[in-house]
């Protein structure tokens, strides 16, 4: 047990930095991917209302338009607004993704203060 404690202790002014794998997947961080899921909720808050109030072909509706969301993910994308897109408008002319800069900009903060408290 005193071995376990001691190997956790650090030298004063050690900060421990976690050791994270680089991300490497781009799944859902696009301008298409967004618009076609925001069209999805969009059309299965319709249907289910009109589920509650028995208006069925405001049901048909807001399946068609639910159906219709991932069409137009696809096309955006298609387009150049998926992942991996330059055209991404989340992107900044500099701006460079966790997994291609290896390390995320928090690690360049040591020292400073989180949520979680002090580093």
């Amino acid at each position: 047990m005193a071995e376990r404690t001691q190997s956790r202790e650090q030298a004063p002014g050690q900060q421990h930095e976690p050791q994270l794998p680089p991300h490497s997947e781009d799944h859902g961080h696009s301008l298409a991917a967004w618009v076609g899921v925001g069209i999805c909720i969009v059309g299965a808050f319709i249907a289910s209302l009109a589920v509650v109030f028995t208006i069925w072909w405001m049901f048909a509706a807001g399946i068609v338009i639910g159906l219709i969301g991932p069409l137009v993910g696809k096309v955006l994308a298609g387009k150049g607004y998926g992942a991996g897109s330059p055209k991404q408008s989340s992107d900044d002319a500099g701006d460079t993704p966790h997994d291609r800069r290896g390390t995320s900009d928090r690690s360049s903060r040591a020292g400073t203060d989180t949520a979680h408290g002090p580093r």
